[in-house]
């Protein structure tokens, strides 16, 4: 299915996993290193099931609005938006280029946590507000920490796959 807004279906899809990205990054997770969130889930699925622009879309307005809706992070909102929908756009683009192969998959989420660590590390790096240098070197694990745990939404997309195989469809 082609990727165009004024098509209903596709902005009711891209509407919930906008919802689906914001309600899975609102609730901050423990881990033993510190706190992260599961939107990266959201947004790798919708990147590799729907495509670059509803991972784009997802994954940038989704975060950006978890990070208003949050109290102390409404900061970080333009930088999520910027962050997560450009892992969002790369990892659909790369893994639609690869022909959905599973070496395009593992390179898809690499390339989009490099994208989500190396985001935000520069811009915490070059925005005092955001942390500065030293906000930006006590964040990279959790990054980190943040994107392996999000790369489960590569599973879940190869589950639902094998459960329903027209998905593969959906994004094109």
């Amino acid at each position: 299915m082609k990727f165009d807004l004024n098509n209903p279906r596709i902005l009711a899809l891209t509407g919930v996993m906008t919802a689906l990205v914001f309600a899975l990054t609102r609730p901050i997770v423990p881990t033993p290193i510190g706190y992260t969130h599961l939107g990266d889930v959201a947004i790798y699925f919708t990147a590799l099931a729907f495509g670059p622009w509803a991972g784009m879309i997802a994954g940038g307005v989704g975060t950006a609005l978890a990070d208003l809706l949050s109290g102390g992070y409404a900061h970080f909102a333009p930088l999520s938006l910027l962050v997560h929908g450009l892992q969002g756009l790369v990892v659909g683009l790369i893994y639609r280029q690869m022909k959905g192969s599973g070496v395009g998959l593992f390179i898809s989420l690499l390339v989009g946590g490099v994208i989500v660590v190396g985001g935000y590390f520069l811009g915490e790096m070059l925005v005092p507000i955001w942390g500065g240098p030293s906000g930006a070197v006590g964040e990279v694990w959790f990054n980190v920490v943040q994107v392996l745990v999000g790369s489960v939404g590569g599973l879940v997309y190869l589950g639902v796959l094998r459960a329903y195989p027209r998905l593969s469809q959906m994004g094109e």
